[in-house]
C-alpha cells in the first residue's frame, strides 16, 4: 500500500512542531517519497545553525528556539535524517502571511511539483478567544486549501483538525458517552458557511457559535474550517482529494522516532498532567453530568505516531472525508486514573483532592484547569471504524510496521516522562511563586520511582 508514495512530492506545514516532526519522520523513513517540502519560519537548516541571520534579531531568536526544540529531544541520527537536503527542503515561510510568505518563484516551484499537501500547522491555545484564532486556524487553512486547489498534480489535501471539533454535541446524559462518528456535524442550519465565515471575520464571533455549547473557541474554529474546506473542494469538484484527520489529545509517541518522544510544551496531555501536579490548590473541582464520574469520565489520549501512521495509511488508501486519530473506547483513559498518575509526580508538599462538581461542565465553581480543558468530567466515544476496516484489509507485513492503534496503558503514560515533566516544571513553575517555592523545597520527592510504582 505504501508504494503509493513512490515518486510523490509532499508539502507539509506545522514543523518543527511536535506532530509535524513525527509526520515528516514517518514520511521519509516509512515511505519512499520523492521529496518533502516543509514550511517553517526560519527554515529547517536554522535548527542546526549557530550564526545570526541577516534578517535580524527576531529570526535569530526563532532559530535558537528551533535548534533547542530538536537537539534537546531528538538523537543525532534522527536529526540528520530530518535535515537531509536530498530528502527534505525547508521553505522559510509563515501561514499568517499572504502566499505563506513564500516568494513567487518558490510558490510556483511547490505548485508545480507537489502531489500531497498536509496542513498540520495550527494554534492549540484553548484559552484564546475566537477572534484571536481566526487568522491562524480559519483564514490560514482557507488560504492553504486554495493553494492546494491550484496545484496541477494535487492528489490529496489533508487537513489536521481535532476530534473535539464536535464538542458541541455534549454534554452527555448521566449514563452514556457522547458518540461522535467520522463525518461532518454541521451546527449551522440557517446561513451558508461563506456567510458564517464573513460574520466571524467582521464580528469576531457568529450566531452559530453563540447558539452552541462548544468547549472552547478552538473547537468551533476547527469545526468551521472543516466545513469551509468541504465547501471549497465541492466548488472545485475535488472532494475526492480532501481528507480531514481528527486527532484527540496528542501524547508522546509509543514507538517512533523512539518510545516516549515528544516536545513537552507541545504535548497537551503532558501539559494537563503537569498542571495538575503543580496546582497549589487543595482540591481540584471538575464539572460533570455523569452519575458515576470516577468510572465514567474519560480522556482520549493518542500517541503522536499513531496519528501520523493513520494519516499516512489513509492517504495511501485513498480515503476521503473524515477519519479519527484516537485511542477510542478500547484504549482511552479514565480521568481519575490520569489524575492518580499525575499525583505521583506532585512536588507540592500538600495533597490535591479530586472533587466532582455535579453542576455540569459549565459550572463556575470548577478549578481553573478544569475550566480551561473543560472536558475532564465527560466521556467521548470517537468512532474509529474506518481505521479498523482499513487495518483488517492490510497485509500482515503492512500492519506489522505501522502504528495504527494505541498500546499505551495508563500506568505507562507518565512514569516514563520524568525528563519531560522536569522540563515543563522548570518552564512553568516560576510563573506561580508558591508552586515554584514548593518545587524547590520538595524537589527530592519528584519522580521518585518508589512513589510511581505504588500505583
Amino acid at each position: 500500500m505504501l508504494e503509493y508514495y513512490n515518486q510523490k512530492s509532499i508539502f507539509v506545514t506545522g514543523a518543527p512542531g511536535f506532530l509535524g516532526t513525527v509526520i515528516i519522520h514517518r514520511l521519509i523513513t516509512l515511505c519512499e517519497v520523492q521529496h518533502v517540502y516543509v514550511l517553517c519560519r526560519g527554515g529547517f537548516a536554522s535548527v542546526l545553525s549557530k550564526t545570526t541571520s541577516t534578517r535580524g534579531k527576531l529570526t535569530y531568536i526563532m532559530r535558537r528556539r528551533l535548534r533547542s526544540s530538536w537537539t534537546q529531544w531528538l538523537p543525532e541520527q534522527t536529526l540528520n535524517t530530518l535535515c537531509d537536503p536530498s530528502q527534505v527542503t525547508a521553505l522559510d515561510g509563515d501561514i499568517l502571511l499572504s502566499d505563506m510568505g513564500l516568494t513567487k518563484d518558490t510558490l510556483d516551484m511547490v505548485r508545480t511539483h507537489v502531489h500531497v499537501i498536509i496542513h498540520a500547522a495550527s494554534s492549540i491555545n484553548l484559552a484564546k478567544p475566537l477572534a484571536g484564532l481566526f487568522d491562524v486556524i480559519v483564514r490560514a487553512s482557507d488560504m492553504i486549501g486554495g493553494f492546494a486547489l491550484s496545484c496541477p498534480k494535487l492528489d490529496r489535501f489533508v487537513y489536521i483538525s481535532t476530534a473535539y471539533a464536535n464538542g458541541h454535541l455534549g454534554p452527555p446524559s448521566h449514563t452514556s458517552d457522547i458518540e461522535v462518528d467520522e463525518r461532518i456535524y454541521d451546527p449551522n442550519s440557517s446561513v451558508s458557511v461563506i456567510e458564517e465565515l464573513a460574520e466571524v471575520e467582521k464580528r469576531g464571533t457568529s450566531k452559530v457559535y453563540e447558539a452552541h455549547n462548544f468547549p472552547w473557541p478552538y473547537a468551533y474554529a476547527k469545526n468551521l474550517t472543516e466545513r469551509l474546506l468541504v465547501r471549497r473542494f465541492q466548488d472545485h469538484r475535488a472532494t475526492n482529494k480532501l481528507l480531514i484527520v481528527r486527532p484527540s489529545i496528542v501524547g508522546p509517541s509509543q514507538s517512533v522516532p523512539y518510545p516516549g518522544f515528544c516536545l513537552p510544551l507541545s504535548a497537551p496531555l503532558l501539559m494537563f498532567a503537569a498542571g495538575m501536579a503543580l496546582s497549589t490548590s487543595r482540591d481540584m473541582r471538575i464539572g460533570t453530568n455523569l452519575a458515576d464520574p470516577d468510572s465514567q469520565a474519560t480522556l482520549d489520549g493518542v500517541p503522536a505516531d499513531v496519528v501520523a501512521d493513520r494519516l499516512i495509511t489513509h492517504i495511501a488508501a485513498g480515503t476521503t472525508g473524515c477519519i479519527h486519530a484516537v485511542s477510542g473506547e478500547r484504549a482511552r483513559y479514565k480521568t481519575r486514573d490520569v489524575w492518580q498518575q499525575a499525583m505521583q509526580f506532585r512536588p507540592i508538599p500538600w495533597d490535591l483532592e479530586l472533587v466532582w462538581d455535579l453542576n455540569g461542565w459549565g459550572s463556575p465553581n470548577q478549578h481553573y484547569l478544569s475550566r480551561r480543558y473543560n472536558l475532564l468530567g465527560v466521556s467521548y466515544a470517537f468512532s474509529e471504524r474506518r481505521t479498523v476496516t482499513l487495518s483488517n484489509a492490510l497485509s500482515p507485513e503492512d500492519r506489522k510496521e505501522l502504528q495504527l492503534f494505541s498500546q499505551v496503558k495508563v500506568t505507562d503514560l507518565l512514569p516514563k516522562q520524568v525528563q519531560h515533566f522536569r522540563y515543563i516544571f522548570g518552564r512553568t513553575a516560576p510563573k506561580d511563586e508558591k508552586a515554584w517555592l514548593a518545587t524547590r523545597t520538595a524537589d527530592h520527592r519528584f519522580g521518585d520511582p518508589q512513589r510511581v510504582s505504588k500505583l
